[in-house]
């Protein structure tokens, strides 16, 4: 199963609720995958020229990617057009992204907000509560490399926290805090498994046709991550 997300640029901060649009992506979306991308692009292929990486990846790719790291996208490369592949974080959640990766400057300094949709599914009833989008952690595109790894698993952490919540009765609140205690084990592999479920079940409900028709089984299951 892919992993989706959205690239895009930050449009707007209610902390910790980023605002965004940008361009949807279908292949390894996690953190350790695009968001690793992303930062290496920037900073060994556009030598931090950020207005220069958006347009070439956002702005001239409507359409959207497949897999960026290929430069396989579908505007150009399979041709199937630019009208469905752009547009804000209540979109991309429609179209079953997981993951967020927003360019924006704080105090002139190049910056990438990385934001994992969270969900507050109710079993019992089968629908979803509510669902928003949170920023995990800021990454400075001109200071070291982060553990992706690491910001990967705190974005795991704080949906199994959502979810804790919802199983405890704690439904409808505002959750703003950082999540619960950390997961190890095969703790950390059930939290992977349970939110791809719900990634998958819950999409189901409806939104976009083509960003759910995508990827036809062209990747290597490898890459696939929740």
């Amino acid at each position: 199963m892919a992993t989706r997300a959205l690239i895009g640029r930050l449009t707007g901060w209610n902390s910790p609720y980023p605002m965004g649009e940008g361009v949807y992506h279908h292949w390894d979306g996690y953190p350790a995958g695009l968001g690793a991308l992303l930062f290496r692009l920037f900073r060994e292929e556009y030598k931090g020229d950020m207005e220069r990486m958006l347009k070439e990846i956002v702005d001239s790719h409507p359409g959207g990617w497949s897999y960026l790291a290929e430069r396989d996208c579908y505007c150009h490369t399979r041709g199937e057009g630019t009208a469905d592949g752009f547009g804000d974080l209540q979109w991309a959640s429609r179209s079953g992204c997981a993951w967020a990766y927003l360019f924006t400057a704080q105090d002139g300094k190049p910056m990438m907000v990385v934001a994992k949709l969270l969900t507050e599914w109710d079993d019992r009833r089968g629908r979803i509560l509510r669902e928003w989008w949170e920023a995990i952690v800021t990454v400075p595109l001109d200071g070291e490399e982060p553990d992706w790894e690491a910001i990967e698993m705190a974005g795991y952490e704080r949906y199994a926290a959502v979810q804790g919540g919802v199983a405890a009765g704690e439904v409808g609140e505002d959750k703003t805090g950082s999540g619960g205690g950390g997961l190890e084990g095969e703790e950390s592999s059930t939290a992977r498994e349970d939110e791809k479920a719900d990634q998958g079940s819950h999409r189901r409900r409806g939104g976009r046709g083509r960003p759910g028709q995508r990827g036809r089984a062209h990747r290597g299951s490898a890459r696939r991550r929740p």
